[in-house]
């Protein structure tokens, strides 16, 4: 009768075990997409994949608007793999569980990075050369505002961009330096430039707080523009003592991505 007793035990653990696992599944695949979703590695051009590196190594913060049916996933996870190799790369997140079922990002940026998944409320502290958020549910403006001085970023926004200019606070915001918006298989570009930052004195008024100048300049597939005219050859030609003509030569030359 004891021993009946302790197998009856041991299955009645089982149960409440096999139930546990139930449930957590659920929670997890509520918490983040399945690893079932295809994320796909888009296609970035040599001269588009030189201007990214050429923003990262400057600075610039990128933005990848929110658009529906399309994941923004395969964007910041392309885009972040052209970042300065052996960059030290922050993925942001609120609760470090919910990414770490998805590989993707680490698959795309491969082992020539030095890449950690981070809670958002020690981002600010970890030391980052470059932080990712991958998730808009984060609060990514505490992430643009600590950005404006410090280690760069590439975040998600939960919606498009001029639909957050209509608010009253642009707090953060204006810290944009680069704006994706997915298109297609792949993105769309434009260069951002603001009065509080003495960049432009033309532009879309924001609320009378800040003027906002944005232009296209390319996709993934090609440049625009002349990427030497752009902030991004500018900032970081005059962060190496070079004219923007020869820091974007020494960019092509250099391997670096």
């Amino acid at each position: 009768m004891e021993a009946l007793n302790m197998i009856a035990g041991t299955y009645a653990v089982r149960d409440r075990l096999l139930e546990s696992l139930n449930v957590g599944r659920v929670r997890l695949r509520s918490a983040f997409p399945d690893d079932r979703t295809e994320h796909s590695v888009i296609e970035i051009s040599e001269n588009v994949g030189k201007l990214l590196l050429m923003a990262f190594l400057s600075g610039s913060n990128i933005a990848v608007e929110s658009v529906a049916s399309f994941d923004q996933f395969s964007v910041i996870g392309s885009v972040a793999s052209c970042a300065p190799r052996f960059s030290k790369i922050a993925v942001v997140c609120k609760k470090i569980e919910r990414i770490n079922g998805d590989n993707f990002i680490r698959r795309c940026m491969k082992s020539k990075h030095d890449v950690a998944f981070v809670a958002q409320d020690i981002a600010k502290s970890y030391g980052a050369d470059l932080l990712v958020c991958p998730f808009p549910d984060i609060n990514y403006r505490r992430i643009m505002n600590f950005c404006r001085t410090r280690s760069s970023y590439i975040t998600a926004l939960d919606r498009k961009l001029d639909q957050l200019l209509v608010r009253k606070s642009i707090e953060g915001i204006n810290s944009i330096d680069m704006l994706l918006t997915p298109s297609g298989s792949g993105f769309v570009m434009h260069e951002l430039r603001w009065l509080s930052r003495n960049e432009t004195e033309h532009g879309i008024d924001i609320n009378g707080e800040d003027l906002l100048e944005m232009d296209r300049i390319g996709t993934n597939n090609g440049l625009e523009c002349i990427p030497e005219d752009t902030k991004y050859a500018r900032r970081y030609s005059k962060s190496i003592g070079e004219r923007p003509d020869t820091a974007w030569n020494m960019v092509l030359k250099s391997g670096n991505r």
